[in-house]
């Protein structure tokens, strides 16, 4: 195979990996003020990441970037 055929394979399946990526990526839900998790929950916003408008890091009670996570004990 050529050199320049090959890296031309090689771009295109890194294209088509960062497009996985993106797919996979769930959407932010938009912003809304929750007075805790209860409230979160309620209103079906479990599990807020970090990078989702309504995440506030005193309802990530174990810092791990993801607040009002479901109970696991």
């Amino acid at each position: 195979m050529p050199p320049g055929e090959r890296a031309s394979l090689i771009h295109r399946a890194g294209n088509m990996v960062d497009r996985g990526a993106a797919l996979l990526r769930p959407e932010p839900r938009p912003y809304r003020y929750f007075s805790g998790c209860n409230d979160a929950r309620a209103a079906g916003y479990e599990s807020i990441r970090r990078d989702e408008p309504s995440y506030r890091a005193e309802m990530d009670g174990d810092g791990d970037g993801i607040a009002c996570e479901p109970y696991r004990g």
